[in-house]
Parts: C-alpha cells; sequence; structure tokens
C-alpha cells in the first residue's frame, strides 16, 4: 500500500498523543503543508508525479499537491520534510546501506524538538519503536560533528547508526 509513509508517521503521532494521527489527517495536513511551505520543500521537487512522470499541466505544483492528497499515492521525501515543517517534529530515516537522514523543521538543529525514527527499504516504510512501544528519540542525533547539512535540499545526513545506538523495527 502506498499510504504506508502515513501509516509509520500515525504509528508515532498515537504513541506520541499527537491529534489528530490517522493516517488520512496525516496525508491531508502534508498537502496543507507542501502549499503553506513550498518555498521550503520545492527544491526537493523533480517536477515529477508519484509515478516519477513529468506533469504537463498550467499548474504542475498544484497538480502535485491533489495527487498527494489521494490515498493510495506514493510519497517520500519531500512529504517528510511537509510535516516535519508542519508538526514541528524530526524525522530520522534509517536507510539500510546508505547514510540516515535527518529532516529537521528549523535550524540550527535543537535536540528540544522531537524526534521520530523510520526505517526505509524501496517501496517499504516502518516506523522504529522502542521496546515499550515509545516513540524513539535517541540523543545520538543531537551529536553535530556527525551530521552534515545536503546542499539545497534542506536535509542532514550522518553516517549509518552505530549498532545498538537505534531502536528496532516494532
Amino acid at each position: 500500500s502506498y499510504n504506508i509513509l502515513f501509516y509509520s508517521i500515525s504509528s508515532h503521532f498515537v504513541h506520541a498523543e499527537i491529534r489528530p494521527s490517522t493516517h488520512q489527517s496525516i496525508r491531508a495536513a502534508c498537502a496543507s503543508a507542501l502549499y503553506k511551505y513550498r518555498d521550503h520543500v520545492f527544491p526537493i521537487w523533480d517536477g515529477c508525479n508519484s509515478r516519477n512522470v513529468p506533469i504537463h499541466t498550467p499548474d504542475p505544483w498544484a497538480s502535485y499537491v491533489a495527487e498527494v492528497k489521494t490515498p493510495g499515492t506514493y510519497t517520500g521525501e519531500m512529504e517528510i520534510m511537509a510535516c516535519t515543517m508542519y508538526y514541528h517534529v524530526r524525522f530520522v530515516v534509517i536507510q539500510p546501506g546508505l547514510p540516515s537522514l535527518l529532516f529537521q523543521p528549523s535550524h540550527p538543529i535543537r535536540s528540544s524538538i522531537r524526534a521520530f525514527w523510520l526505517h526505509f527499504t524501496p517501496g517499504h516504510w516502518q516506523a522504529l519503536l522502542m521496546k515499550d512501544h515509545s516513540s524513539a528519540s535517541p540523543g545520538y542525533t543531537d551529536r553535530a560533528e556527525h551530521i552534515r547539512l545536503i546542499p539545497d535540499r534542506n536535509i542532514y545526513t550522518f553516517p549509518s547508526v552505530v549498532p545498538g545506538s537505534a531502536p528496532s523495527p516494532a
């Protein structure tokens, strides 16, 4: 299901008592945030729809956001950034074999902002929760010497997590 990113975020929000926390409400908030924070998230957009086909309409951005509102539409980095801005939270994305990503709503990195961990493999998202099912927020992501900003993307990257320092999949 292409709703899996929003289901994963919903898993975190339910445990963190962030409301509303349904995947449908998070998708709607994400679409709203794409308009509101367009200048912040637009550099990530490649001009294509969710099927990686270029959009040729009078207003391609509006067409893209309308597609994001549709249940079942695949979403990724840009939508995570929009949710980061809308909910004022951080998302840490673990990608096996690749550097991890930190989506941060503001600069510089502030440890007072709640962090939620997601695991990504091509075509699948999963919430990473602690064994007690609480949302994970290891302080490791606050160690600035390990974090680098990806130019023009407002996304941070850091080396893959040290074994034992990250939560395990729920």
